[in-house]
Order: C-alpha cells, then sequence, then structure tokens
C-alpha cells in the first residue's frame, strides 16, 4: 500500500504537469463561437467547439421586379475535431466530426400578374415560392491549416481551409 502511495505521488504531478489546455474563439462560414483545447502530445490537440450566426433579410424590389425576397440563414453547429501537428509547429492536418444544424429558408413573393397558356393569374393565386435547405446532422471535417494556441504567444491567429461532407 505505500509502494503504491509513493508511486502515485511521484506520477501524479508529472501528468498534472503534461496537461494543457486552452480556449480561443472562432470566426468563420460556420459562424462564431468558442473552442476548447486540449493538448494530447506533442503532435496533437484536440478541439470541442460551438459556432452559431443568424441573419435574416427581406428585399422589397422596385414596382417594376417580379419578386419580393425573404431569406433566413440560421447557423448551429458543434464540433469534435483532432489537429495533427507532423512538424511540430502551427501548421496543421484536421480531421473530425460537426454536429449540423445548420438551415437556410427562401421564400419568393411575386408581385405581378403572369399570363401562362392564355390563362392570366394573380399574385395572389400563384402563392409564394419556398424552399428550405437543410443538412445531414452529422457530417465529416477535413481541413489543412495554421495555428496551435499551445507554441508561441497567448494570444494568436489561426486559419483552417477544410471541407464538411455536409
Amino acid at each position: 500500500m505505500k509502494k503504491l502511495l509513493l508511486v502515485l505521488i511521484l506520477i501524479l504531478p508529472i501528468t498534472v504537469q503534461a496537461q494543457s489546455f486552452g480556449a480561443k474563439l472562432n470566426a468563420g462560414s460556420l459562424g462564431i463561437g468558442p473552442e476548447v483545447l486540449v493538448k494530447l502530445n506533442d503532435n496533437l490537440n484536440a478541439r470541442v467547439g460551438v459556432n452559431f450566426f443568424n441573419y435574416n433579410t427581406t428585399i422589397e424590389t422596385k414596382d417594376s421586379s417580379e419578386f419580393d425576397f425573404e431569406g433566413d440563414l440560421s447557423l448551429f453547429n458543434g464540433s469534435l475535431l483532432v489537429d495533427f501537428h507532423p512538424f511540430g509547429n502551427s501548421f496543421k492536418l484536421t480531421g473530425g466530426l460537426l454536429y449540423n444544424s445548420n438551415r437556410v429558408k427562401t421564400l419568393l413573393i411575386p408581385k405581378q400578374t403572369y399570363t401562362i397558356g392564355g390563362d392570366v393569374y394573380t399574385a395572389a393565386e400563384l402563392g409564394a415560392v419556398s424552399a428550405d435547405i437543410d443538412f445531414n446532422p452529422i457530417a465529416p471535417y477535413m481541413a489543412v491549416g495554421f495555428g496551435n494556441v499551445f507554441t508561441g504567444s497567448r494570444i494568436g491567429f489561426g486559419i483552417d481551409l477544410g471541407f464538411i461532407y455536409q
């Protein structure tokens, strides 16, 4: 028992000192949001993050235009990613998964009457044309980029250029 306690006392400080944690704020095509990082070893970091962004617009066109437009962009996604730094610097290869609840809604509202096959239809008779776009809820993510919160100063800049199969 005493030997086990001595081994735990000797190992525990090394384990605690070897672990590194970090946090950052993201801004990009997935939205904005916080991310928490853990350094697994000199070449691997794990990241967990959440991004969100909403944008609504209504475009009312001039009287001579055919349609008014309404659009709603809603971004909300969570990420579980691993960064591989093959050279131990800021260059990285990233892979992982996103929980993806991003959504786009659009609405075209006619403003004129239309003649189709000799029949005249008013804007009210035609009604609005809507489109709703949503994506797969679980999406693989791959990227190449630069940035490592565990090298250099406390404040830095990073970039990822990647693909989401959504």
